[in-house]
Order: C-alpha cells, then structure tokens, then sequence
C-alpha cells in the first residue's frame, strides 16, 4: 500500500474532528485501501496481496479486519455514487430502454449481489455500481458484501 493523498487527508480529517491517533490511522488506512481497489487493482486480488500486506503491516487479524473494512467501505460509497449521480443520469442517457430491477425484492438482489461477490472473475467495482443502479437498499447490499468478501478477505495465513 503506497500512501498518498486520501491516507494523509483522511488522517489529518480524522484528526481535526477529535480522533485519536490509533482510530485516525485505521480510519486512513481503511481509505487508501479504498483507493487503491478502485485506481489500481481489486481490494481481493487473485494472489492476496493486499491483504498479505494488511497482515504484515497490522498482524493476521487486525490486517484483514482494516483490509474488509476498507473493501466494505468502498462498496459502500461505489454504491452510492451510483445511487445519487449515476442513477438519473444513465435513466436519461437511456431513454427508458434500462431497467432498473425496481420490482426486484432486496432478497432476490442479496442473492445477486452475494454470487457476484463469491465469482473470482466479477468486478468488484462494477458489482457495487450495478447494485447502486437498482432499489436494493443499503443493509441488504452491505450485509451480501460483507458475507461474499469473507472467502477471500479471511484466506489469510500467518506463515
């Protein structure tokens, strides 16, 4: 993990609002995991490496906690950039030959959501912008997340 901007204004953020050091630094991690699993490759990649290095940096349980943390945290705000900037904009962009799944049950979509989560070879960005774009709400999203990222995010083996 190459820290950089969102590490260092997201500690000095967390800082300024009344944090302490240890919370403000997991606070920042968490966020350039963000940024490095949107800009340069899945939180979860094929080989681990994010979370190998997690566990190096923070040991086996606390790096994978920050590592799943931050995954969940960026599935999060994917999903809500979807919801609030994309939605409309791709509605009328499409001229109504889109749907939605505005009929779909938040059980069907959790279901969508947790394969597509537990299927090495879905992006994991495109899930949350996609799941973003239907009515599923928030606790069902985060809940399939969470559950799906699990396989990968706890593979973690101290040598």
């Amino acid at each position: 993990m190459q820290k950089d901007m969102h590490y260092f204004g997201v500690y000095a953020l967390a800082r300024a609002a009344g944090m302490k050091a240890n919370a403000a630094e997991i606070v920042a991690t968490a966020s350039q995991y963000l940024d490095d699993a949107i800009w340069d490759k899945e939180v979860f990649s094929a080989d681990g490496r994010s979370i190998i290095a997690a566990g190096i940096a923070f040991g086996p349980f606390r790096g994978v906690c920050y590592a799943v943390f931050g995954a969940l945290l960026g599935a999060i705000i994917g999903f809500y950039i979807a919801r609030f900037l994309g939605r409309e904009w791709i509605a009328r962009f499409m001229k109504g030959h889109l749907s939605f799944c505005g009929a779909c049950s938040d059980r069907l979509l959790f279901w969508v959501v947790l394969t597509a989560r537990l299927l090495p070879v879905v992006s994991f960005g495109l899930v949350s912008y996609a799941a973003g774009l239907t009515a599923m709400r928030l606790p069902a999203y985060s809940l399939a997340t969470l559950i799906g990222m699990q396989p990968a995010g706890s593979s973690f083996k101290p040598a």
